[in-house]
């Protein structure tokens, strides 16, 4: 992980998925996109916001050669799990089945300020197997959330679902998970700097908890970094309506960064809560708190090894 972690505990009632770029080329046979180093072009800088409701990443990348380049960025998102996924978090509630059509996430690439189009390439695994033909022949859609995906699974012939059985779980609900990256053409001048920006809205994971799941934390939450004042303020904060408070998390795949010539000069991640009673806790080192909801870490040559998971905890909504 990244080092030392961020826990940030306050007091008032607040509001109620991701990757960096990475070059990329497309085998010859196949259109599935495989991620690969890129010794020519430099990232320069990275800076990269998280918030419940939007990712935003802004790059300065430089083509360190005597020649234009042009190939394939690619854009990775975490994993879509189906419902029927085995799995050590807890059940995600914050997906909404009728909500997650397979371009889900509204993403939006700018260079140098103008719109570029970007394709998606999804896949499905299931145990580190690529099941997506497998799937496809069936007619059934890769997106395990999607209520098109359950109605199709519901209708298939006897013999289809044979051939799909293997892919779902006990109750017969997806169990592959789906990979989404986003993915165009791109020119980079030579010796000349490109700037490259992306937004999106996440989907998060999310489950109710109480504040003994924080007096004994459980196994999943190290990936987050909880120390000992978060904790504290989550069990806290959990406790305050209804004994009972909302958990949600987001994945960010952060090593890709490591794919271009050299670390990356200057990064910097701004972390964002929707409220000051919420806390939150990721991962970071040399974090400083610059509002009353965001924090920040800045690194210089920067080489990032593992993906960054960011979790957030405050009071559940009231009842209707």
């Amino acid at each position: 992980m990244l080092g030392r972690v961020l826990a940030a505990v306050l007091t008032l009632i607040a509001a109620p998925a991701w990757a960096n770029d990475s070059a990329a080329e497309l085998p010859a046979g196949g259109l599935r996109l495989e991620l690969r180093q890129d010794d020519q072009i430099q990232m320069k800088s990275e800076d990269l916001y998280l918030s419940q409701g939007l990712v935003k990443v802004d790059y300065v990348f430089l083509n360190r050669s005597d020649r234009d380049r042009r190939i394939i960025v690619a854009f990775p998102m975490p994993p879509v799990k189906g419902a029927g996924a085995i799995d050590p978090e807890p059940v995600d509630f914050a997906y909404s089945w009728d909500m997650l059509p397979d371009n889900f996430l509204d993403f939006s690439v700018q260079v140098d300020g103008v719109d570029v189009p970007a394709k998606l390439e999804l896949r499905a695994e299931l145990e580190g197997q690529d099941v997506t033909e497998a799937l496809t022949a069936a007619g059934v859609p890769l997106n395990p959330l999607n209520q098109r995906t359950l109605d199709r699974i519901k209708a298939l012939s006897a013999g289809d679902r044979a051939r799909v059985e293997p892919y779902l779980g006990p109750d017969g609900d997806p169990a592959w998970q789906m990979r989404a990256t986003f993915h165009w053409q791109q020119m980079f001048p030579a010796g000349r700097e490109l700037r490259i920006s992306h937004r999106y809205a996440p989907v998060l994971g999310g489950t109710f908890m109480t504040p003994e799941q924080f007096n004994a934390p459980e196994e999943w939450m190290q990936s987050y970094c909880p120390d000992a004042a978060f904790l504290a303020g989550a069990a806290r904060v959990t406790g305050e309506t209804n004994d009972y408070g909302m958990a949600r998390w987001m994945s960010y795949i952060l090593h890709t960064g490591a794919n271009w010539n050299g670390p990356i000069e200057r990064f910097s991640l701004t972390v964002a809560k929707p409220g000051i009673n919420t806390v939150v806790s990721f991962c970071g080192q040399g974090v400083t708190k610059i509002s009353p909801t965001e924090f920040r870490m800045e690194a210089r040559d920067f080489k990032p090894r593992d993906d960054l998971h960011v979790l957030w905890v405050g009071p559940a909504p009231l009842p209707r």
